[in-house]
């Protein structure tokens, strides 16, 4: 399966240890910085303390993109979209009348059912522990990743 982590040896720091800049996450935003999303955030934080959530949206990622590879300029805009208002809080996913996802600029954005589809399987191995807005830097920095290796 696809791993996300084989990294170019520019970007190793040492001999084997790469260190990520941090993904916006749902606790970092302009006026509170105190945790952010990094590669190995959610290790040990599932009841399964084995399962490996990155590598899990990573494959389910892969196989979606495999039947769509024109999912990342969606992905791209919908996270810019989410963080671009309150920070990363995936507040754009939420469904109602006068909601983020119903602005006028947001109705014609693509990935929701991409998002979800992933948040079904993470929830299956995770239940309650990864956020949606997670999902989506995790599952935008993959594709990135995807993209990259096209060309």
């Amino acid at each position: 399966p696809y791993s996300p982590y084989s990294r170019p040896t520019s970007l190793v720091q040492g001999p084997s240890t790469f260190i990520d800049p941090p993904l916006p996450s749902p606790t970092q935003n302009s006026t509170n910085s105190t945790s952010s999303l990094r590669v190995g955030f959610y290790a040990g934080k599932c009841l399964n303390k084995n399962i490996d959530v990155e590598e899990i949206i990573a494959n389910e990622v892969q196989m979606r993109f495999t039947r769509d590879p024109s999912l990342l300029p969606g992905m791209l805009r919908l996270q810019f979209h989410d963080c671009f208002v309150r920070g990363c809080d995936a507040s754009v996913l939420l469904d109602g009348n006068s909601t983020e996802k119903t602005a006028s600029p947001n109705r014609s954005l693509r990935g929701y059912d991409f998002v979800d589809g992933v948040k079904l399987v993470v929830e299956n191995e995770c239940p309650g522990v990864v956020s949606c807005a997670d999902i989506i830097a995790i599952a935008t920095k993959v594709l990135i990743k995807l993209v990259s290796l096209l060309h």
